[in-house]
């Protein structure tokens, strides 16, 4: 789905409401189901056709993103414990970024993916998660509560990333 991203919003609560508020929109659109039928098209159809469909859905795009909650409790493989997953957002086209989310075993992973000739330096968007994400974290905790008890931490989690209740 094309997401618009609130750019122009100085505010990090304020630009995760209008991130969040475009996203409710969008899955309550008919975006999600064409989206679904142009790709299920596009995969019963000559690789021309997946080829010049492909590079017109990239046009429209500058980043992939996606969030995926993973299982919140320990994988094991041959006995041994799984410490962690991960997994990187298919990328094709012109598509410059790549970003990954996914929660496991109450942690949660990102991925960076880019076109070292549009982002020469994914390290420098990297740097600049953590700063970014404390400032969120610090504007929310220093926002009125309109509720009557703090969120717990996973209530939080969740209406940071958006990730279902």
């Amino acid at each position: 789905m094309f997401l618009d991203l609130p750019i122009g919003i100085e505010n990090p609560v304020e630009r995760v409401y209008a991130i969040r508020s475009n996203m409710q929109a969008l899955k309550g659109s008919y975006q999600p189901i064409l989206a679904l039928g142009i790709l299920a098209a596009m995969g019963a159809g000559p690789k021309l056709l997946q080829d010049q469909l492909l590079a017109m859905l990239a046009r429209n795009a500058t980043a992939v993103m996606t969030n995926v909650p993973g299982p919140q409790q320990p994988l094991y493989l041959c006995g041994g414990a799984i410490d962690s997953l991960m997994f990187w957002v298919p990328q094709s086209g012109d598509i410059g970024m790549g970003v990954s989310i996914l929660s496991y075993n109450n942690e949660v992973q990102f991925g960076v993916a880019t076109d070292r000739k549009l982002c020469p330096d994914p390290d420098k968007v990297i740097e600049r998660f953590v700063p970014e994400f404390e400032k969120l974290l610090l504007a929310t905790l220093l926002a009125p509560w309109p509720w009557d008890t703090p969120p717990s931490a996973d209530e939080v989690e969740r209406a940071v990333l958006g990730a279902p209740a």
